[in-house]
């Protein structure tokens, strides 16, 4: 895989109004199967308990979300993102970070993170992690 650190915001990235998407258990267990770190940052205080409710929180390694020490901190977004690069000790340039939030994929840009949207409307999805996360010439199962 191109990326060794994947991170994913969570509202309408991994979750909606309805619950999860599709395809996230899947491109879980596919990072899981080629030793990906996942790691999760959200501004949602309730992150770690939907982590949990729909059963995928033992994917991430880390999980940083809004009720973590970021309350005062004016660009979350920007804390969150430098303290997983600095804690798993990955470069940022084998990081991607899948948003749906432009200011924030601008955030992890400017960290030399990869940043890839994801629409709201159909949230991650196999064909949007293999495109991004496939080198060239490799094969993705």
């Amino acid at each position: 895989m191109k990326y060794k650190l994947v991170i994913f915001d969570l509202d309408l990235t991994l979750i909606h109004d309805k619950g999860l998407y599709s395809d996230v258990v899947d491109i879980l267990k596919l990072l899981q199967m080629h030793n990906v770190s996942i790691a999760l940052a959200s501004y949602n205080a309730n992150a770690g308990k939907m982590l949990q409710q729909y059963g995928i929180e033992n994917y991430f390694q880390h999980i940083f979300y809004e009720d973590w020490i970021f309350k005062d901190v004016l660009d979350w977004k920007h804390q969150m993102l430098s303290d997983i690069l600095s804690l798993t000790g990955i470069p940022s340039h084998e990081t991607v970070l899948f948003d749906d939030n432009k200011h924030n994929l601008n955030t992890a840009k400017s960290l030399g993170i990869t940043a890839v949207q994801v629409t709201p409307q159909i949230g991650v999805d196999m064909k949007l992690i293999i495109d991004t996360l496939q080198p060239e010439n490799d094969v993705c199962t």
